[in-house]
């Protein structure tokens, strides 16, 4: 795998990366670490650590966090910058607190769609979850096409173009925004960033009959008021303009919502994306945060359940209904 480099990113654990060059020496390396770390790369455990085809990039931190849910901006940043100094065509993404084996399972399925990103099936969430929910914890794909797919996600995340704060999505969404280049930008916007839920003619009839009545009530308690009186209820007229606000987002949206084409995500991931059970790359270490307030983590060795983390291993099916065959 000559034509491929390693991008490991984020903070140091110092026993996964000593994995990473017992089982990857001889690769093109990139270490893309923060300002204070303190591992010693150049007088690890052995006399000199740093294999010759290593780098190791130390990044400093923004001064201004930009989307700071589960370290989005961290990720996007050291992932950026290591890519820029990639030479080769093809590169593998992954943590520098995780370590998978057989990484050349992703690179080969990568090479019968070069356009794809194939990714681990660790948090590759199933559809209907999430919108556009990839695994963003082991990738492999083109130089440019994760070029595309970060810096897309990053000019999204700037213009405030999704308000959702799920990393994953953030990137999925990216990627086929980065590729599908004649999207009606300001529907999937508007769609995107609906409060999305079901509702029926019945009641959608029936909250335009609500919101048309509490509209013309507001109206009314305004006109009322003498505005040629010296003393006038600003506080009460602004009270039922504010209110009038309202009511008038909540009947908008849920017309948007009805009237909307919804957008068939698992087209866009089927199209886009590829995956391979992590459970094929043992030995591997991986880890998330357990969610609590003492910052602890959940740490699997060679036992990822995907079924009961709700994350495929396959997307031939992903999205699709399958009929049941009566016996």
């Amino acid at each position: 795998m000559k034509d491929v480099t390693l991008i490991l990113q984020g903070l140091v654990a110092p026993k996964q990366l000593e994995l990473w060059k017992k089982h990857y020496k001889d690769y093109n390396v990139i270490i893309s670490c923060w300002e204070d770390e303190e591992f010693d790369f150049e007088k690890g455990l052995f006399s000199s650590w740093l294999p010759k085809n290593w780098k190791v990039i130390k990044n400093q931190y923004p001064l201004l966090r930009f989307k700071s849910e589960a370290n989005l901006d961290y990720q996007i940043l050291t992932t950026l910058n290591a890519l820029k100094e990639v030479k080769t065509k093809y590169v593998v993404k992954s943590r520098l607190d995780e370590f998978y084996s057989n990484i050349y399972l992703l690179y080969k399925k990568l090479k019968k769609n070069e356009d794809k990103i194939v990714c681990g099936s660790v948090f590759f969430r199933e559809y209907g979850l999430y919108p556009f929910h990839i695994a963003d914890k082991l990738m492999c794909g083109t130089k440019d096409n994760l070029l595309l797919m970060f810096e897309s996600t990053l000019h999204n995340i700037e213009i405030n173009f999704w308000n959702y704060n799920i990393p994953e999505s953030q990137l999925g969404l990216g990627y086929v925004m980065g590729k599908e280049i004649n999207l009606d930008l300001d529907s999937w916007k508007q769609y995107l960033n609906m409060n999305q839920r079901n509702i029926d003619r019945d009641t959608l009839t029936k909250t335009i009959r609500v919101a048309s009545d509490k509209l013309i009530k507001n109206s009314s308690d305004v006109l009322s008021n003498n505005l040629f009186d010296e003393e006038i209820d600003f506080k009460s007229i602004l009270d039922k303009f504010e209110n009038s606000k309202y009511v008038l987002k909540i009947a908008t949206d849920e017309i948007l919502n009805f009237t909307y084409e919804k957008i068939d995500d698992a087209k866009y991931i089927r199209k886009w994306f590829d995956v391979v059970d992590v459970n094929r790359l043992k030995p591997y270490i991986v880890t998330r945060s357990n969610g609590g307030e003492d910052g602890g983590r959940k740490w699997w060795f060679n036992n990822f359940n995907n079924k009961e983390e709700e994350c495929v291993t396959s997307l031939a099916m992903y999205g699709k209904k399958i009929k049941k065959v009566s016996k």
